[in-house]
């Protein structure tokens, strides 16, 4: 096989800051057959891009140093970079974003989570378009411009409703030939559910009890199909006044009712959803742990989102002196990420896997991941965060998958991000996972969340950092009630509505000292007064 027959692999060069989402791009597109080339910024992407010249490149919106939106701008004054077109993946949805991205020259873009069909469908649309387009390009002399909107028909009929007249648009719209329709019915060409009606309004203008009419009604194609016309008929006259038949002109509006067919049957399949959805957040809530009181004291507060995501966590004794403690969050939102976290709530609640590895969080993890690979879909995996408490040395063993890292507060006020790395469940198989140790002092207190409580847009559109939402715990924490509703209300404030667009789940443990269980107990004694 020569080199010009051999099949070219497309070239993909992915701009992203986060090493998760670029290994995730990676094991996508990767099987999706497409050679892949990672960069963690917008200033390496204009090296890359330089010295690889690839068919297309994702950009993430917001990056370091250079976003995505400044990146596309450099890219398409670049040579040759104004054939190469741009994907942008993003969390942003606004229609300012939106708008940002196009006059950046960005040619499609994706929303976070990804879902990997979607995004190796529109990868594939995009390289046919663009290749399609070099092509037109390159051979316009031979080929004619793209009509962007159909011709409309223009059409005759004698007193029996047989056709008299019409123009060449009749081909491009029907995709019959001219000839072999003059003098056939106009009606043959209707579908046989719109005839009567159509026929009717043809006898009202025949017999001039109408001078005029409007219909919508559905047309048959050369090709089997069905399409939808608007029509305009009204009587044609002879010189000597006297109606001859009819005459008019129809234009295909077949996007449009079906583009108002899909908006029906996406109206009553989102009340559905609603419906689902509803029960399914009311079903996840009975799932989880009623609060903790004891040696430990956990409270949690879960506010599932608009569309309801994957969150879900438990806390139990393994023993009387083993605490263990969990949280994931499965990407996507709906009742299928929903049901993937209960899924994965009852493996860890029936004792699935063996007692002795429920002590090591690594080898959860791991074994997690082994039973839990990604499908098909793309985008049933999830990320954990998951820690054993020992009461006897008060040390906490810990390991996290993709998970934000837990918080300690010290008794003297210092702060540790308990994390130790690690990809999410279900992308790669045979994922080995570390596992780390702290010692908890007495009187300490931790979080436990995941990203819904901080990855949000503030009233003023900019995205709310992780390092905001520690400065708010931190003003929280010297104070030993439960006040996770005032956590809660605050960054409802922050956002500017209660309204989230992923799972709000926050977890609170106490590690209490004698003295504070008598407070607590003497607080609940007077409260009861």
């Amino acid at each position: 096989m020569t080199t010009s027959q051999k099949k070219h692999t497309p070239l993909v060069l992915v701009a992203d800051d986060d090493r998760s989402t670029r290994i995730l791009l990676r094991v996508i597109l990767q099987r999706a057959g497409y050679e892949v080339v990672e960069v963690e910024n917008g200033a390496h992407c204009l090296t890359a891009f330089a010295q690889r010249r690839p068919d297309i490149v994702l950009l993430d919106a917001q990056m370091p140093i250079m976003d995505g939106f400044d990146c596309c701008r450099c890219l398409k004054q670049m040579p040759g970079g104004d054939r190469v077109p741009v994907m942008m993946i993003t969390g942003l949805q606004t229609p300012q974003d939106i708008d940002q991205a196009f006059e950046a020259g960005v040619t499609d873009f994706v929303t976070k989570p990804i879902h990997p069909p979607l995004l190796s469908q529109r990868l594939r649309y995009i390289l046919k378009s663009s290749q399609a387009e070099m092509a037109l390009k390159e051979s316009e002399g031979r080929y004619r411009s793209v009509v962007e909107n159909l011709k409309e028909v223009i059409f005759q009929t004698d007193l029996e409703g047989n056709l008299s007249f019409l123009n060449p648009a009749w081909t491009e719209v029907t995709g019959f030939a001219q000839e072999d329709f003059i003098g056939k019915p106009f009606l043959e060409f209707i579908s046989s559910d719109d005839r009567e009606k159509l026929w009717l309004q043809f006898q009202q203008i025949f017999l001039g009890e109408l001078s005029e009419c409007r219909i919508e009604s559905r047309f048959l194609t050369q090709s089997g199909n069905i399409g939808w016309m608007e029509a305009f008929f009204c009587t044609l006259r002879s010189q000597k006044r006297k109606i001859i038949g009819l005459s008019g002109s129809f234009s295909d509006i077949t996007e449009r009712k079906n583009r108002e067919m899909l908006e029906k049957e996406l109206q009553r399949y989102h009340q559905q959803m609603c419906l689902e959805l509803s029960q399914a957040a009311e079903y996840v809530r009975a799932l989880l742990p009623p609060p903790l009181i004891g040696d430990v004291t956990i409270s949690h507060l879960f506010k599932p989102s608009s569309d309801l995501g994957g969150d879900v966590f438990d806390y139990y004794w393994l023993d009387p002196d083993h605490l263990v403690i969990y949280l994931l969050d499965v990407a996507g939102h709906g009742v299928q990420s929903a049901l993937l976290s209960i899924s994965v709530l009852n493996v860890m609640r029936s004792r699935a896997l063996q007692l002795d590895a429920l002590y090591q969080p690594a080898i959860v993890l791991q074994e997690l991941n082994r039973i839990f690979q990604m499908g098909i879909r793309g985008d049933d995996y999830f990320t954990m965060w998951y820690g054993i408490y020992s009461k006897v040395d008060q040390t906490l063993t810990y390991a996290s998958a993709g998970h934000p890292p837990a918080l300690l507060f010290k008794p003297d006020h210092t702060v540790q991000q308990l994390n130790v790395g690690g990809i999410a469940i279900g992308l790669m198989p045979d994922m080995m996972y570390e596992q780390g140790s702290c010692h908890i002092e007495t009187g300490s207190r931790f979080y436990v969340f995941s990203d819904g409580v901080y990855e949000i847009f503030q009233a003023n559109g900019r995205l709310w950092e992780f390092e905001a939402f520690i400065d708010l715990i931190a003003v929280y924490q010297h104070q030993r009630i439960n006040h996770l509703e005032s956590i809660f209300a605050q960054i409802c404030q922050i956002k500017g509505s209660n309204v989230f667009d992923d799972d709000f789940s926050l977890i609170q443990i106490d590690l209490n000292t004698p003295q504070m269980l008598c407070n607590q107990n003497a607080e609940e004694v007077q409260t009861s007064r």
